[in-house]
């Protein structure tokens, strides 16, 4: 029952590359999210797309120490660059070996999470305006409750000058 499978119509990104980055394969979805040609071989390299090149190092450095530990990239986030537009991608990927434990390459899938990426960042910012707001709000009633404080204390000092209050039975 599993014979026809297609990985190509999974509803997430999954690709293989090789060490360099050169695609092996990639699904519909990569394609798309990369602008690459839906159909046909793969004239590609992932390292196009990094908003910046050292991130790739820096992550297969990272994959190779999760991979001597036994274990995968469970969740990496790629800045990436298509055309004009940024792409924040979920990457979860596995490292490739030969027979002698040399790294040849990379499978796994990426899952777009732009949008998501960009809400909680426009969410911290409003965030961070909120904090020095209420900063700057806290400075303000600080520095007009001590002028109320002096003021009174002022005119207290002035009607104790001026001699015994007349209405000091009243009260």
């Amino acid at each position: 029952q599993f014979e026809d499978f297609d990985f190509r119509e999974l509803p997430i990104g999954v690709y293989m590359t090789s060490l360099d980055g050169q695609f092996i394969v990639a699904n519909r979805i990569v394609r798309k999210m990369l602008e690459l040609p839906l159909d046909g071989r793969l004239e590609a390299s992932i390292i196009k797309y990094y908003a910046n090149p050292a991130d790739r190092e820096s992550a297969i450095e990272q994959a190779i120490k999760l991979a001597e530990q036994g274990r995968n990239v469970d969740r990496g986030i790629l800045h990436l660059i298509v055309g004009k537009k940024e792409l924040h991608v979920e990457d979860y990927c596995r490292i490739l070996q030969d027979d002698e434990g040399k790294v040849i390459g990379f499978v796994g899938c990426m899952v777009d999470i732009t949008s998501d990426f960009e809400s909680k960042l426009h969410e911290r910012e409003l965030q961070e305006r909120v904090e020095e707001l209420t900063f700057d709000i806290g400075r303000i009633l600080h520095s007009n409750s001590t002028t109320l404080v002096m003021v009174m204390q002022s005119l207290q000092n002035a009607i104790q000058a001026l001699g015994p209050s007349p209405f000091s039975d009243i009260a």
